[in-house]
């Protein structure tokens, strides 16, 4: 394919968030093979500015779920606020907010989106302050 017609591509991002991000990558050989697969941190933060400004990304869909820690999930919603004030469209979903535990956090991570969808048989279980 032409690198022209590549370029004129329209991208919709898929957030994966029922992993935890991690910050950064362990010193130990062992700690590097188990976080190979993890998504990064700065990585998701740094592609959700970046996208914003992409006149080719479309839209925003992310999936949460994943314990997340607090500062963790300020940081992640303020990556999400800022991609969806760019104007594009942006959904969170899950498949229950607090599944017999806390859901605050992935929801407070969740109010960054413009749209929130939750499966209809999950639940929303917001503790806490």
């Amino acid at each position: 394919m032409p690198p022209s017609i590549r370029r004129n591509r329209r991208l919709l991002l898929e957030l994966d968030l029922t992993r935890v991000p991690i910050d950064s990558v362990p010193d130990d050989p062992i700690g590097k093979l188990r976080s190979r697969n993890q998504p990064r941190l700065r990585a998701i933060v740094d592609t959700l500015h970046e996208a914003a400004e992409d006149e080719r990304v479309v839209g925003l869909i992310g999936r949460l779920g994943a314990p997340v820690p607090a500062a963790t999930a300020a940081e992640l919603r303020s990556a999400v606020v800022a991609f969806a004030n760019s104007g594009k469209p942006s959904v969170g979903w899950a498949e229950t907010f607090g599944d017999g535990s806390n859901g605050s956090v992935a929801y407070a991570i969740a109010t960054g989106f413009r749209e929130i969808w939750l499966q209809p048989s999950g639940e929303l279980n917001l503790l806490g302050v």
